[in-house]
Protein backbone atom coordinates (compact mmCIF):
# COMPACT_ATOMS: atom_id res chain seq x y z
CA UNK A 1 0.00 0.00 0.00
CA UNK A 2 2.80 2.41 0.80
CA UNK A 3 4.39 1.70 -2.59
CA UNK A 4 1.17 2.68 -4.36
CA UNK A 5 0.90 5.89 -2.34
CA UNK A 6 4.53 6.68 -3.06
CA UNK A 7 3.96 6.20 -6.80
CA UNK A 8 0.84 8.37 -6.73
CA UNK A 9 2.69 11.06 -4.80
CA UNK A 10 5.50 11.00 -7.35
CA UNK A 11 3.06 11.14 -10.26
CA UNK A 12 1.23 14.09 -8.66
CA UNK A 13 4.54 15.93 -8.18
CA UNK A 14 5.50 15.37 -11.84
CA UNK A 15 2.09 16.66 -13.00
CA UNK A 16 2.48 19.78 -10.86
CA UNK A 17 5.97 20.46 -12.22
CA UNK A 18 4.79 20.07 -15.83
CA UNK A 19 1.84 22.40 -15.17
CA UNK A 20 4.12 24.96 -13.53
CA UNK A 21 6.51 24.97 -16.49
CA UNK A 22 3.62 25.29 -18.95
CA UNK A 23 2.30 28.33 -17.07
CA UNK A 24 5.77 29.86 -17.08
CA UNK A 25 6.15 29.25 -20.82
CA UNK A 26 2.71 30.79 -21.44
CA UNK A 27 3.60 33.94 -19.50
CA UNK A 28 6.98 34.18 -21.23
CA UNK A 29 5.53 33.83 -24.73
CA UNK A 30 2.70 36.23 -23.89
CA UNK A 31 5.37 38.78 -23.02
CA UNK A 32 6.91 38.37 -26.47
CA UNK A 33 3.48 38.68 -28.10
CA UNK A 34 2.53 41.84 -26.20
CA UNK A 35 5.92 43.46 -26.77
CA UNK A 36 5.57 42.82 -30.49
CA UNK A 37 2.06 44.29 -30.51
CA UNK A 38 3.19 47.39 -28.62
CA UNK A 39 6.08 47.90 -31.05
CA UNK A 40 3.71 47.72 -34.02
CA UNK A 41 4.78 44.36 -35.43
CA UNK A 42 2.29 42.40 -37.54
CA UNK A 43 1.27 39.31 -35.57
CA UNK A 44 -1.30 36.97 -37.03
CA UNK A 45 -1.58 34.51 -34.13
CA UNK A 46 -0.40 33.64 -30.62
CA UNK A 47 0.93 30.09 -30.41
CA UNK A 48 2.42 27.99 -27.66
CA UNK A 49 4.34 24.84 -28.60
CA UNK A 50 3.63 23.68 -32.13
CA UNK A 51 0.55 22.81 -34.10
CA UNK A 52 -2.89 24.33 -34.35
CA UNK A 53 -3.75 27.25 -32.06
CA UNK A 54 -6.16 26.57 -29.19
CA UNK A 55 -7.78 29.98 -29.60
CA UNK A 56 -7.73 32.08 -32.73
CA UNK A 57 -9.32 35.37 -33.79
CA UNK A 58 -9.81 35.99 -37.49
CA UNK A 59 -10.42 39.43 -38.92
CA UNK A 60 -12.33 40.21 -42.06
Amino acid sequence: MTTLLSCLETAWFIILVVLFFNVMIFVHELGHFLAGKWCGAYLDSFLIWFGKPIWQKKRG
